[in-house]
């Protein structure tokens, strides 16, 4: 049973480090896709900036925002769509740690139920010997230290 359990929290923790992987991974694509709105929103200020020091781009301005824009709202919702994921995996992390931990627990209260057992067993077999050591002590005679030679009135 204990090899059981040492296994199967073997295999949890396999799961909790692919799922730290998986979370990493969408944390570093969420930074990204931050760092792409913040270019993006430096990009249409300094297109705005550069429309007021020279008119004549004006007219292609209102289309270049229009674009900035729905390349922001795109990025927007993939990036709270990133962060849906995150929150999804990080329950399932926060699940498979509590299997992981209850499968620790088992496995030491069986590790420590069986060393009791064992320490059960020695004392009762230290307990047979010394029990079997005192029933010979008792039935033999006590020997005689007296001498019949010395044994003079």
């Amino acid at each position: 049973m204990t090899r059981t359990l040492g296994t199967l929290a073997r295999v949890t923790q396999s799961k909790m480090d692919d799922l730290c992987r998986k979370v990493a991974d969408l944390e570093e694509k969420s930074a990204q896709l931050h760092k792409k709105i913040a270019e993006l929103d430096a990009c249409r200020e300094r297109e705005h900036l550069f429309s007021q020091s020279a008119p004549e781009y004006g007219f292609a301005l209102e289309h270049y925002l229009q674009t900035t824009q729905k390349r922001k709202k795109e990025t927007a919702e993939t990036l709270q769509s990133l962060q849906k994921n995150v929150l999804l995996l990080r329950e399932n992390l926060h699940t498979l740690f509590g299997e992981q931990k209850r499968y620790e627990l088992l496995k030491e209260r069986k590790l420590s139920e069986a060393q009791a057992l064992r320490e059960q067993q020695e004392r009762s077999a230290l307990d047979e010997i010394s029990l079997v050591h005192w029933h010979r002590r008792a039935s033999t005679p006590p020997p005689s230290n007296q001498n019949p030679a010395s044994s003079r009135p």
